[in-house]
């Protein structure tokens, strides 16, 4: 089966795997995909510990991420935290660490 703007490059039939299957409107399968999808917000930022405790870090830096995510048009009450990594950052004098938060909400739509 064969969907979204690629699916006209495949020839209509494969060898050894036979017809290759279109579906109607099958076109715009990435486009509904995309209507349907989340927004979010991501920030990265290197921490020190000597800023302020890990945690007050941290959370500063997940709620700038749902922050994000509510700008760019996530309705506030629905945001979560999606991806939190954190990586240790060697050779450095302090406790440096890599942190990246994603936020992601439904789409905010205004009701008429």
């Amino acid at each position: 089966m064969a969907v979204g703007g690629g699916a006209i490059l495949p020839p209509h039939r494969l060898d050894g795997l036979g017809h290759v299957h279109r579906p109607e409107h099958s076109g715009v399968a990435n486009a509904i995909g995309a209507a349907i999808a989340q927004v979010s917000g991501e920030i990265e930022r290197m921490i020190t510990t000597t800023e302020s405790t890990r945690e007050a870090v941290i959370s500063e830096v997940r709620r700038e991420a749902c922050n994000r995510a509510v700008a760019a048009g996530a309705k506030p009450d629905t945001v979560t935290v999606v991806d939190h990594e954190e990586i240790p950052v060697p050779y450095t004098p302090v406790g440096t660490i890599r942190v990246r938060i994603k936020a992601a909400g439904d789409l905010f739509l205004e009701e008429k």
